[in-house]
């Protein structure tokens, strides 16, 4: 397996400044509104009355166009192109807002076809309640990605501060994630990782490309909660912070 530079270990979560579509995890902000854009028939409806959302039924499309062109009969996709300073200036004003945003960290685990497989990410968002379903991006060129496949099982791992370490680990592309990590098998086939935080068990009921990204929506069917009240784990200004409870 192939060595990772220090460069390449630094956290992977959400620093829009980094280019490299390795280490890119997409703002959900813009990408759930996108979506119907790139083939999602129908999205979750938040009835304001009822207070939950009634409906999730999605057919993502896989072919999500890079070139700017619009969709037959819609609206230009999230990923056209304006102009280059523009571009440049939507850039750098959307790393700026995002690493002053705090997120989150949670560590994605699947069996790949090569053994167990997983990668740590700050998009996680949960988009239902019933069913249960949540969502998260990462960069669509890893190797974990790659193992993400439609029905495959899943274990997304919310971190707490004594994580910290941990999350590190998973952040690096090429390395060894399990080599000295304690974990097994769950019951359903989905390495799970020994960490204190909940762990939701699931599958992935769909996903769809966006630009040098990729999205999954993961149905839970299980979840153990585990430690609810040590310090979380949180992203900001390009480090982790413990937020006491």
């Amino acid at each position: 397996m192939a060595e990772s530079s220090d460069e390449d270990c630094l956290p992977m979560v959400r620093d829009a400044s980094d280019d490299s579509p390795e280490r890119i995890f997409t703002p959900m902000a813009h990408t759930l509104h996108g979506m119907r854009d790139h083939g999602a028939t129908s999205l979750p409806r938040w009835n304001l009355r009822a207070g939950r959302c009634q409906s999730w039924s999605v057919t993502m499309s896989r072919d999500v166009r890079a070139s700017g062109e619009p969709p037959a009969g819609g609206e230009l996709p999230i990923d056209a192109q304006p102009s280059l300073g523009h571009a440049q200036q939507l850039k750098e004003q959307l790393a700026t807002a995002f690493r002053h945003h705090p997120a989150g960290a949670a560590i994605i685990t699947v069996n790949g076809a090569n053994g167990p497989e997983g990668l740590t990410a700050s998009s996680l968002i949960s988009v239902a309640v019933e069913p249960a379903i949540i969502v998260f991006s990462a960069g669509r060129t890893t190797s974990t990605s790659r193992q993400l496949t439609r029905g495959g099982r899943v274990i997304v791992h919310m971190l707490n501060a004594d994580a910290e370490e941990l999350a590190n680990v998973f952040a690096c592309p090429g390395a060894d994630h399990y080599a000295g990590v304690r974990w097994q098998m769950s019951s359903e086939g989905a390495p799970e990782l020994d960490v204190s935080g909940p762990h939701l068990h699931g599958w992935v009921r769909d996903a769809m490309d966006v630009g040098p990204s990729a999205v999954w929506a993961v149905q839970i069917d299980r979840i153990d909660l585990g430690d609810r009240d040590s310090d979380a784990l949180v992203y900001l200004e390009r480090r982790w912070r413990h937020l006491r409870r």
